[in-house]
């Protein structure tokens, strides 16, 4: 045993350090530096109605589609192309928002051609679907607006780690 006057190591002990993870984590691609990293999941937390869809479109999609500034007020990236999977059916209220603050919606895509439909992450193809639209625009960043609506899983079981890895996939792709 580990310990035990009798132990010797084998590599099968080995164990990694911070030191290791502070070396790799230095070749993390951010989109907002220390915000927002490329090819991670992050996620708006907040009450619901308090307006999460609105601050990702605003402090998100829009510097990414017109290369304005981050709301931190750091540089925004060149101009590129978003991604948004509507679950809540709420499209129309974020394509308004959209209009009214003069955004190109022409580099705001979706999964789907009929933008009205839901995504389900459970589902596999859906999950494609998303992966191919964003490797052929090449885009910098997905919305999954929301959560919640995007399964049918119980948010209280281990099961969502099951659809938070097949976006996670994505992701690292």
């Amino acid at each position: 045993a580990i310990g035990s006057s009798g132990y010797k190591g084998s590599t099968a002990d080995e164990s990694g350090s911070w030191d290791e993870l502070a070396e790799k984590n230095a070749r993390i691609r951010w989109l907002i530096r220390q915000w927002a990293a490329f090819g991670m999941l992050g996620g708006i937390i907040g009450e619901p109605k308090v307006g999460k869809s609105a601050f990702a479109l605003h402090a998100f999609v829009r510097p990414v589609i017109t290369g304005c500034s981050w709301f931190t007020g750091l540089p925004g990236p060149d101009p590129g192309y978003a991604v948004w999977c509507d679950t809540e059916r709420r499209v129309a209220v974020n394509l308004s928002r959209a209009v009214a603050w003069e955004l190109p919606v022409e580099k705001i895509l979706t999964p789907f051609k009929d933008v009205r439909q839901s995504i389900d992450l459970g589902d596999v193809s859906h999950i494609d679907r998303i992966r191919s639209v964003v490797s052929r625009y090449k885009a910098k960043l997905v919305i999954v607006d929301s959560f919640r609506g995007s399964h049918g899983l119980d948010e209280n079981n281990s099961q969502i780690a099951i659809v938070l890895q097949a976006l996670a996939g994505v992701c690292e792709e």
